[in-house]
């Protein structure tokens, strides 16, 4: 279940006020997808956790608190791109505006979620070009960190397995199974094997499209005997 609040807050880039809504509490019920989003009702209450100024469009999860380079970044011509036109799609935009101010910080592994979080939020737009390019985006923050020695998931394989669904989302195959062979060299836990095998088989086929983890477990984890349980989801993210 998932509870709201509504509280005024002055935003800090431009001193107006607004009402924002708060998350309380929320819950999740299923399988994530293979890129880790959620499935509901988190899936639907996490637009809620970005806030936005309605008047100088400044997004952050406290619109109270901010730096000294926040003004510049607000009138650049790149972040106002992303505040009008096929970008202005609410839920989207403000985690890729957000993303733009986190990246400015230096923090590679947060703009990178949150770059891939606005691809999520396109896609539920049906906007598949803006998502591409923000899947695009995350990989590059990904992939930065990974040479600045930061990691983004802890297990092994499990980086890869994030990347690998972010090059096959883009439409990137052969380096989405370039990534998917690396990921089964570090010899991961059983249901991350079943992930990347099933990216594999995806990339095979050139399929974009969107699938959960239970399903790729389930594709390739059958049952040896009667009555034998197939893994869970929930044991993947471990």
């Amino acid at each position: 279940m998932t509870t709201l609040h509504s509280e005024r807050v002055i935003c800090f880039n431009c001193g107006n006020r607004n009402r924002v809504t708060v998350i309380n509490s929320t819950n999740t019920l299923g399988p994530p997808d293979l890129d880790t989003r959620p499935a509901e009702m988190m899936r639907s209450a996490m637009w809620n956790f970005i806030h936005k100024c309605k008047y100088c469009g400044y997004c952050s999860l406290d619109l109270s608190k901010g730096t000294d380079a926040i003004s510049e970044i607000v009138k650049s011509p790149a972040y106002r791109k992303l505040c009008k036109g096929e970008y202005l799609r609410k839920g989207a935009s403000e985690a890729a505006r957000y993303a733009m101010i986190i990246e400015s910080e230096g923090d590679l592994v947060r703009a990178g979620w949150l770059s891939l979080r606005a691809a999520w939020g396109y896609d539920d737009h049906n906007k598949s070009p803006i998502a591409r390019e923000f899947r695009i985006q995350a990989l590059r923050l990904f992939k930065q960190a990974q040479t600045e020695g930061k990691t983004f998931v802890k297990d092994p394989g499990a980086e890869e397995a994030v990347l690998v669904d972010l090059y096959r989302r883009s439409e990137q195959f052969e380096e989405a199974m370039e990534t998917a062979k690396q990921g089964l060299a570090k010899n991961p836990d059983s249901n991350i094997q079943n992930v990347l095998k099933f990216q594999l088989f995806l990339c095979s086929e050139q399929n974009t499209k969107c699938y959960t983890v239970q399903k790729a477990i389930d594709h390739f984890d059958t049952p040896k005997k009667e009555g034998e349980k197939k893994k869970k989801w929930w044991r993947f993210w471990k």
